[in-house]
């Protein structure tokens, strides 16, 4: 399955769960801010690990054969090579004989040529510059949030530590009363409006300039929110949300939970700041006079971390402070479990349901390993007779997608080579095979109705056609384009002569022969396949055997070439 294919199912399946958790979350209203977090934090995780389920979960179809035929996924393929077999091709002669030729291959297309690699170069267009353009975004979305991180690093290293005076003692005392025990860094920068929260492993709240100056309150207030925010992990999560927007940043879903988390992440920040004992009306207007001095100061930029004074969700946050009806309780664990237990469970079935559709693709190569371009392929269904057909590119290369589960048999053929046959087994991977084409086999049938001399005997090398001027060309190099197939051109034809003695006695019957012809069109091996009386199969290996041909050549070069022979001795 290619990186597009990837992208959009996982786009479909983690869309779902997104759009489960924001019904959740606007079902929930009338709980807490913390559950309604979570409840978005479980998707967002589940969205960031939807593309590596896939392969690991077992599969099972979602919808039957005949709308899954109507959607495209991705699945696996094997090919029972050992069931294939070869047809014959090739030209019948009559009695009077004629000049035997196979179909001739090269780039010809499959019934379908000009309409399918028309169809197929614009897929494969589309399907790049979707990529294309996703790399772009995904690249420009991660940059910027390098670049904020960046920023914050580099605004903690030039930062002076806080380690005594109001600030630190406030810190120590909030800290226990939350049941915080990771160290936290208190930072004091240069910018007069920068208040966030960062860090994992070692957080780190940066203060702005004039923060040495505020009240006790003030201190207070601040330091229990970010300290929230602390032991929350909510900058864990935050992070987590901004590499999945950056990788899914077309998708609005993602944007609209990604807004969300954020603003429930300072709402249920703002409880446990309550849970405290802070009264909501005080708790609101010193969040107000701490966003009015920030935003005089000159506001801030976008930074990838948590902010108390927010002016987009400043107005939300003190309604719910002012409403004594508001659910401020924390998130118990044992239904933290069974969030993340009913998201992951949805996300493991959604999963598991990209087996539901498969994906064949591969190369089609002659025997000289030269790609064929113009080969036709046609996957069957025997259970519901559904049919596949596609014809490979100018590089040799097929695809079928939107493929249900089940057996299939394929058939590949291209003009001038041996159609290959085997089965298609779905079940729940991606494959990729490459197949090797055989070159044809001619046939001849000839019917012989009386005894007698030959009509023509075998001609001298005099009067022979002359033969074809053998190619100045030397070869197709390995992995170049191939399939380009001289026919061999009959130059001495002999007819089998029916035995008088057998003729009397209305005797007769048909001789299957194999024979080879070798590189220089003379007849090699000479095998009855299905007999007859044995004076009738010597008569038919006797005339056989003298036949000549030119060379066969593919890519250049001169082939051997299988021919079956059918002789039909016909009696009064």
């Amino acid at each position: 399955m290619s990186v597009v294919d990837v992208l959009l199912e996982s786009t479909v399946k983690s869309s779902i769960v997104l759009a489960l958790a924001l019904a959740a979350a606007a079902l929930g209203r009338r709980r807490s801010a913390s559950l309604r977090h979570w409840i978005l934090a479980s998707a967002i995780a589940c969205a960031a690990a939807m593309p590596l389920l896939g392969p690991l979960v077992p599969a099972w179809p979602i919808a039957p054969a005949g709308v899954l035929d109507r959607w495209a996924a991705s699945a696996t393929a094997e090919i029972d090579a050992g069931r294939g077999t070869s047809a014959e091709r090739g030209h019948s002669l009559s009695a009077t004989g004629g000049a035997a030729d196979i179909d001739s291959g090269g780039a010809r297309s499959g019934p379908l040529p000009q309409a399918a690699r028309r169809m197929l170069g614009m897929i494969q267009a589309s399907a790049r510059a979707i990529f294309t353009v996703w790399v772009a975004g995904v690249a420009l979305s991660l940059l910027i949030l390098g670049v904020g991180i960046g920023r914050l690093a580099w605004i903690a290293v030039r930062a002076r530590g806080v380690d005594c005076g109001p600030w630190a003692e406030s810190a120590k005392r909030v800290a226990h009363a939350c049941g915080l025990t990771r160290p936290v860094r208190l930072l004091q920068s240069d910018h007069p409006a920068l208040l966030v929260t960062w860090g994992l492993m070692r957080p780190r709240i940066v203060l702005p300039r004039d923060a040495l100056h505020w009240t006790e309150d003030r201190i207070a207030i601040v330091l229990a929110h970010e300290l929230a925010h602390v032991e929350r992990g909510d900058w864990a999560v935050q992070m987590t949300a901004e590499i999945v927007r950056a990788i899914y940043w077309f998708n609005p879903l993602v944007w609209m939970v990604c807004t969300r988390l954020r603003e429930e992440s300072e709402h249920a920040a703002d409880d446990a700041v309550m849970a405290q004992g802070m009264a909501g009306p005080d708790y609101a207007g010193h969040l107000l006079d701490l966003a009015r001095a920030l935003t005089d100061r000159g506001g801030r930029n976008w930074l990838p971390a948590a902010a108390i004074a927010r002016p987009s969700s400043l107005e939300r946050r003190v309604r719910a402070m002012l409403n004594d009806r508001t659910n401020r309780a924390p998130v118990p664990r044992s239904t933290r479990f069974a969030t993340i237990a009913a998201a992951l469970l949805l996300s493991v079935a959604l999963a598991a349901a990209q087996a539901a559709f498969s994906t064949f693709s591969g190369t089609v190569f002659d025997e000289q390993n030269g790609f064929i371009p113009g080969a036709t392929l046609v996957l069957t269904n025997p259970q519901n007779q559904s049919k596949y057909e596609v014809v490979t590119d100018r590089t040799g290369h097929f695809e079928f997608v939107g493929l249900p589960p089940g057996d299939y048999e394929l058939e590949t053929k291209v003009m001038g080579f041996a159609t290959l046959r085997g089965t298609v087994t779905l079940r729940g991977e991606n494959a990729q095979r490459d197949l090797v084409l055989k070159i044809g086999s001619l046939q001849e049938t000839i019917t012989v109705t009386g005894p007698g001399t030959r009509p023509w005997p075998p001609r001298s090398a005099s009067s022979r056609p002359p033969r074809r001027p053998d190619p100045t060309c030397t070869g197709v190099p390995a992995g170049g384009m191939g399939g380009n197939i001289r026919a061999p051109h009959k130059l001495v034809d002999v007819k089998p002569i029916y035995p008088q003695q057998l003729y009397e006695q209305n005797i007769g019957g048909t001789v299957v022969l194999q024979a080879q012809i070798d590189t220089e069109g003379r007849i090699g091996s000479v095998e009855v396949v299905t007999p007859a009386h044995p004076d009738l199969n010597a008569a038919a290996i006797e005339a056989v055997r003298q036949w000549e041909f030119d060379s066969t050549i593919l890519n250049c070069s001169k082939i051997e070439v299988p021919m079956k022979v059918n002789v039909t001795f016909a009696p009064r």
